[in-house]
């Protein structure tokens, strides 16, 4: 009763929203809710005001009820004295004091409610609005096809693929030889020539630590260039420290190695060239056929790192004369950690891992067997889709750069060479690269040089062996678009705001 008779009187009282009052918290029940899950602490805060303002519109009612009581009372009893109406007085005047701390307990209420949704729901949205992702050199997100392909080998034909005695073996060892005849087919390989690893990586090492052990002692010499992948110029860095003699190439502004150069490079103690089909900072391609054509006259092996390049442009090991090849699954909407390599038939390569003999005795280990379905899956989708995906992606990098140098705010890196579609590489002219980052963290993900040198705070070694001072490699960023880009992406008025 007394909070019905505090909610038709708080309108008299109520100063700051009284458009609120009279109604009931329990109108607001969802919002309090919200606050009880995601701010405990306002909840409690909450709680007392109500607390509070309980106690005081009682109070109000009671102190009220008190002195028109005893006025009634002492009039019907023969007339008010100035004692009797001096203690009515009183209590009214107390009984009002707390009908405003009532309102103001209530105020206070409505205003923590308010404001404690309105940054539940501001933050709640940020954590559901996600940043334009543009880093798709780094990875890629799983195609739902992929996953639907694989799921099978999680749940039903889970089976170990070296297990020959019962039919669950049986099924994960005839997906695994299905998968690896997509894949050679698709680099015109043959099955055989296909081993699954973990990723590039391990492929690198495998290709590069395997042909020296096996080949060096008459062959030490090794040939590759400035702007390899880490994984490269460290696996090399390391064959040096066991005797390896190694031979850095550098390359023009563009990024391009000096085919001439190359050729003056080869020596009769060569074993091995490795240069990248695709920089996986730059996009810059190299000319692969040509190269391959050199080491196959100088009866040199030829390694190419194409894990960027898979997938995304026509790769013909027999016409581009390749002897070995690496590739990863999750650079191509496949899953991660899983990858493979690609041994022309007769190379001998001395193995990294021991422990069964798996993958033609090359690299021993119980094979991942839904990843390589994924891995199977996600080159049979590049493959089908490739022309018009490139395409899409080529227009929409090349309208980005021409709006932007346009507008003064960047100049490409590696413009003039020829460049996968989907990447840029470029400085910004007008705000160092790590403000620009930090600043667009929310809106925008890039990569500044390559995901696999993060955490290594110096300028990029490919920028740099381009010719760039350290400040413009530092102020440099990598874009990568992919299957999730589309020409709305970044639109001219977000293309203003972000940059």
């Amino acid at each position: 009763m007394s909070y019905e008779v505090f909610k038709q009187l708080v309108p008299l009282w109520g100063k700051k929203r009284t458009k609120c009052f009279p109604i009931s918290f329990g109108k607001r029940g969802e919002e309090v809710s919200l606050i009880r899950e995601k701010a405990p602490e306002n909840y409690k805060v909450l709680n007392t005001f109500f607390a509070h303002r309980t106690m005081c519109y009682n109070g109000f009612f009671s102190l009220s009820l008190f002195g028109i009581g005893i006025s009634i009372s002492n009039f019907v009893k023969g007339g008010l004295s100035a004692d009797v109406l001096g203690l009515t007085f009183i209590s009214l005047i107390f009984s009002f004091i707390l009908l405003r701390r009532a309102v103001s307990f209530h105020e206070w209420s409505h205003d923590l409610i308010t404001d404690s949704t309105f940054i539940i729901k501001k933050i709640k949205k940020k954590l559901t609005d996600s940043p334009i992702y543009l880093d798709y050199a780094s990875t890629t997100p799983l195609d739902p096809r992929v996953f639907e392909a694989m799921r099978p080998y999680f749940m039903e034909d889970y089976g170990n693929a070296a297990s020959n005695t019962h039919t669950y073996g049986e099924r994960a060892s005839i997906a695994v030889k299905e998968s690896r005849k997509i894949i050679a087919d698709t680099i015109h390989a043959i099955p055989e020539e296909i081993h699954f690893t973990s990723g590039a990586t391990e492929a690198i090492n495998l290709a590069l630590k395997g042909a020296f052990l096996n080949y060096g002692h008459q062959k030490p010499h090794i040939i590759t260039v400035q702007t390899e992948h880490k994984a490269v110029l460290d696996t090399c860095a390391y064959l040096e420290e066991i005797g390896a003699d190694v031979t850095y190439l550098s390359v023009n502004s563009d990024g391009l190695v000096d085919i001439e150069q190359l050729e003056s490079s080869i020596r009769k103690d060569t074993l091995l060239v490795s240069i990248m089909y695709a920089n996986n900072e730059t996009g810059v391609l190299h000319d692969i056929q040509r190269i391959g054509k050199i080491c196959k006259s100088n009866q040199v092996l030829f390694f190419t790192d194409a894990t960027q390049a898979f997938g995304k442009i026509p790769l013909n090991v027999l016409e581009q004369s390749i002897d070995m090849l690496c590739f990863s699954a999750h650079k191509i909407y496949g899953p991660k950690g899983v990858g493979g390599l690609y041994v022309k038939k007769g190379i001998k390569l001395t193995p990294q891992i021991h422990g069964g003999g798996h993958e033609f005795g090359l690299r021993s280990g119980t094979l991942n067997v839904p990843g390589i379905v994924g891995l199977a899956k996600a080159i049979q989708l590049c493959q089908s889709e490739m022309e018009e995906v490139s395409t899409r992606l080529e227009k929409i990098r090349d309208d980005f750069e021409e709006e932007m140098e346009k507008a003064g705010k960047i100049k490409v890196n590696g413009k003039n060479a020829p460049r996968l579609p989907h990447f840029s590489n470029f400085q910004l002219l007008n705000e160092e690269a790590e403000s620009f980052i930090l600043r667009n963290r929310n809106k925008l993900a890039v990569a500044q040089g390559s995901a696999c040198n993060s955490a290594l705070i110096q300028p990029s070694h490919v920028l740099k062996a381009m010719g760039l001072s350290d400040q413009d490699a530092e102020n440099s960023i990598r874009i990568s678009w992919g299957n999730g880009s589309n020409s709305k992406t970044l639109e001219k008025s977000e293309i203003e705001i972000l940059f």
